[in-house]
């Protein structure tokens, strides 16, 4: 049923994410793909009674042209995106299924997760169905990790957008719900490793291209209200980062969220 999707960034591994995998309900009829960002990965003897293929891009192209490559290699007809320092609990898999079975009309779920530091997700409980209108603000979806959709779903989307740097995710979750609910998978079922290392997630200029191209695909489908929320925030990163004016975040469409975005603008 299952294609486990994991890109492996240069000098990386994939042991945390392949190490959750037998627990989580791998079966031998899922396939295991392993897609190196410019290098080849090594595979554990351990999972040798599963199917796993290994793969590498050419160069080192980044993480979404490697899970692009990775889904022309998938030979099942449910996509699962796991990133490489990432992993799944035990029975992940097995719940799941259940999911899909009992709605097995679904095209696209989103698994809920927690951090691996223990913080908390987050304040509110996720409603089990995602709509578009419910992420255009904030891309409550969840990472690449939690990601898990129909292989004929995310080819008539679209792949991953190989020209962001940041977001991507977030992308690809507002093309989804556009032509599909997004179904929510409770309770947690993906450890995320909130590492407090380099980031893309906490590279202020990537997050700022990353939001500039969301607004470029998405923001004329958007009420003006949501758009001018993303012009607030993206002025207000442009503050942080010394390459904007404070007078851009106010947006007479959002004025709370032009008063919040001034105040953020300060932080460093």
């Amino acid at each position: 049923m299952f294609s486990i999707i994991i890109p492996v960034g240069p000098g990386r591994d994939a042991r945390t994410a392949l190490a959750s995998l037998p627990d989580a309900g791998l079966s031998p009829e899922d396939d295991v793909v392993v897609v190196g960002d410019g290098h080849r990965v090594t595979i554990p003897g351990k999972l040798s009674p599963f199917q796993v293929q290994s793969g590498a891009t050419e160069v080192p192209m980044g993480a979404n042209a490697v899970r692009n490559k990775g889904v022309r290699m998938a030979q099942n007809p449910v996509l699962c995106f796991l990133d490489d320092d990432d992993a799944y609990v035990p029975c992940a898999l097995h719940r799941l299924k259940e999911a899909i079975q009992r709605n097995p009309a679904a095209e696209a779920w989103s698994l809920s997760w927690r951090f691996a530091s223990g913080r908390r997700q987050w304040t509110f409980r996720r409603p089990a169905i995602l709509t578009n209108n419910l992420i255009r603000k904030r891309n409550i979806a969840g990472g690449c990790s939690s990601l898990v959709v129909r292989k004929n779903t995310f080819e008539a989307v679209g792949a991953f957008d190989e020209a962001m740097s940041a977001m991507q995710d977030w992308d690809l979750w507002l093309r989804l719900s556009v032509a599909t609910p997004i179904s929510v998978v409770q309770p947690p079922v993906v450890i995320y490793n909130d590492h407090f290392g380099p980031r893309i997630s906490t590279n202020l200029p990537a997050r700022i291209a990353g939001l500039e191209r969301l607004l470029a695909k998405h923001g004329s489908q958007w009420p003006a209200s949501v758009t001018a929320f993303h012009r607030a925030r993206l002025a207000c990163e442009r503050c942080r980062l010394g390459s904007g004016k404070r007078t851009g975040i106010f947006q007479a469409a959002a004025p709370f969220a032009s008063v919040f975005f001034f105040a953020k603008s300060f932080r460093r």
